[in-house]
């Protein structure tokens, strides 16, 4: 995406794909779908762990085993953060 090379920077002087897609919609020059499916925000750790568990949760090679991980998990007494 050429718009990246003149994007200015963002939060933390990053480079925000967000606000290159925003640019380029001002521009008239975005497409969109609709989606039909869950969908997933990545940009938090907290999300990016949603966003595993869901895929394996609903994958039928990983469904059986990685419930079966997370239900003996959650059974397990968790660890504390030191306070």
């Amino acid at each position: 995406m050429s718009i990246l090379k003149i994007q200015p920077p963002g939060h933390r002087g990053e480079i925000q794909l967000a606000d290159a897609i925003n640019t380029r919609a001002g521009q008239g020059k975005v497409q969109a779908v609709t989606l039909k499916r869950e969908c997933y925000d990545c940009g938090s750790e907290m999300g990016y762990l949603e966003t595993v568990v869901g895929f394996a949760l609903d994958h039928p090679d990983y469904s059986d085993r990685f419930g079966a991980l997370m239900d003996n998990r959650a059974a397990a007494p968790r660890a504390r953060a030191a306070e």
